[in-house]
C-alpha cells in the first residue's frame, strides 16, 4: 500500500476528505472510502523548532529532544486519555530523558507548554 504523503502539511489541511481509488485498467471501476475527519492536533514544532520523541512507543523510558530550547519557562505535562496527571516537569535542556517506568502500558497524552502557552499535544504509547 502506497502512503499519501502531503508535502508542506499545515494545519490548514484539516479538513472532510474522502478517498478514490482508481486502476486505469479498470476503468469503470472507482472505490471510495468513507467520510473521513483530518485533524491537526500537533506539528511537531515550536516556532521553528522541531520536537522529537523518541522511542514511541516505549516502555516507559523516552527522549523529548528540541533543535534549540525553547525557553527558560518551557515545561510537559503528561496525562492519561482519561485527563489525570502522572507527570509534571520542567524542560531544562534541549534533550530531556523522561522515565515513567513505574506506569502502566497505554495510550498516554504528552504537552508542551512554554508559560501557559500550549506549543504541542502529542500521543505516547507506553508498552511492557
Amino acid at each position: 500500500m502506497d502512503p499519501l504523503i502531503i508535502e508542506n502539511f499545515s494545519a490548514e489541511d484539516k479538513g472532510v476528505y474522502i478517498c478514490k481509488i482508481t486502476n486505469p485498467q479498470l476503468p469503470d471501476l472507482m472505490l471510495e472510502s468513507e467520510i473521513f475527519h483530518l485533524m491537526v492536533t500537533s506539528l511537531n514544532t515550536i516556532g521553528q523548532n522541531v520536537v522529537k520523541i523518541y522511542p514511541n512507543p516505549s516502555i516507559g523510558q523516552f527522549t523529548i529532544n528540541f533543535d534549540k530550547l525553547p525557553g527558560q519557562s518551557t515545561r510537559v505535562e503528561i496525562s492519561g486519555i482519561d485527563g489525570k496527571l502522572i507527570y509534571l516537569g520542567k524542560i531544562i535542556n534541549n534533550q530531556q530523558q523522561i522515565n515513567l517506568q513505574n506506569i502502566k502500558q497505554g495510550m498516554y497524552l504528552l504537552k508542551i507548554f512554554d508559560n501557559d502557552k500550549l506549543y504541542g499535544t502529542y500521543k505516547m504509547m507506553i508498552s511492557k
